[in-house]
């Protein structure tokens, strides 16, 4: 069993996956027009990272691959905050982003008390849980890349014609 310095070692993995994560995610994928894609991809990515970690025994191991997965969520985070703020009227923005904020904080809140309620009944164990919980996430990241990032196309393809008229 992890005692509590592999988890704060954990925690240190997460923050630093966050913290470099968007540095590397804007250097790789500059051009913004490619950023909804790289978002489906991301949490794609996110969730294949935990399923991993729900499999591996070795601290080492899970510290690599939960760095992994929030180098991709912090790009995630970092490129959807960016194209929010770009796309919402200033008057609008900071109910945007208090409502998302909230709605943030509401699936937080559920998914954690799900998971105890899960664990305390005995129904999985923590390894379990991590997969399955990587398993939705990948499959959210799938379904956003299959219907948002179509959505995204015919967005930038009316964009891009509503710039055309004004030349």
């Amino acid at each position: 069993m992890m005692g509590s310095v592999g988890l704060g070692l954990l925690y240190a993995a997460r923050g630093f996956g966050t913290g470099i994560g968007p540095i590397i995610g804007r250097r790789m994928f500059s051009d913004e027009k490619d950023w909804v894609k790289v978002m489906g991809l991301a949490i794609t990515f996110c969730g294949l990272m935990y399923m991993i970690v729900g499999f591996v025994n070795s601290l080492p191991l899970m510290l690599i691959f939960v760095l992994l997965a929030h180098s991709a969520s912090g790009a995630n985070w970092v490129t959807s905050t960016v194209l929010l703020q770009k796309r919402t009227v200033d008057t609008f923005r900071g109910r945007i982003f208090s409502t998302e904020w909230l709605l943030f904080t509401i699936g937080s809140s559920i998914s954690t008390v799900i998971a105890s309620l899960i664990l305390e009944a005995g129904l999985m164990n923590v390894k379990s849980l991590i997969m399955v919980y990587g398993g939705m996430m990948a499959l959210a990241g799938i379904f956003w890349s299959f219907t948002i990032t179509q959505n995204e196309k015919i967005y930038q393809s009316q964009f891009r014609t509503s710039d055309q008229r004004k030349l």
